[in-house]
């Protein structure tokens, strides 16, 4: 079957720029650095080279929309067990200045282990403000082993 397991969309109710992430921890639950060129998946690592090389684990990243609205989506075809996945919307450009706050909406959606399982959806809205550029909505994390979604729900 070669649909992800793991699928998460950004979209946002403006036109500033929103960039999606999403890290990749090491085996003891640590993540990267935001901007890792090996286990954050964004706009400049379109394509996580994660798990076993060359078959379909890999995380994409379906690219970057840079004039507003979205979506922006990443998928990972197999979730990892031992590892977790953290979710992150940044606003990251200004686009319009008469646009002092804007609602972004990050959907995260986990296939089931069994094919009758149900699949794990989750949805959050976080507001930004015009003078928030640069900061980072922690929106979900997704634990590879225990096959969960738990929301973070936090700026940084």
């Amino acid at each position: 079957d070669e649909t992800p397991e793991f699928k998460t969309t950004v979209t946002w109710n403006s036109e500033h720029d929103v960039d999606l992430h999403v890290l990749r921890s090491d085996a003891m639950g640590n993540y990267p650095m935001f901007g890792d060129l090996m286990d954050d998946l964004f706009y400049d690592n379109l394509h996580g080279m994660w798990w076993q090389a060359g078959t379909f684990d890999d995380g994409v990243h379906l690219g970057d929309d840079t004039d507003g609205f979205g979506p922006e989506i990443a998928v990972i075809g197999k979730i990892e067990p031992g590892r977790k996945y953290l979710v992150i919307a940044q606003f990251a450009r200004v686009r319009v200045q008469n646009d002092f706050r804007f609602d972004v909406t990050v959907e995260a959606e986990l296939q089931p282990l069994t094919p009758t399982g149900p699949v794990a959806t989750a949805t959050l809205t976080h507001e930004f403000f015009i003078n928030q550029r640069g900061t980072r909505y922690l929106a979900f994390e997704i634990d590879g082993t225990s096959r969960t979604i738990t929301p973070v729900d936090m700026t940084n």
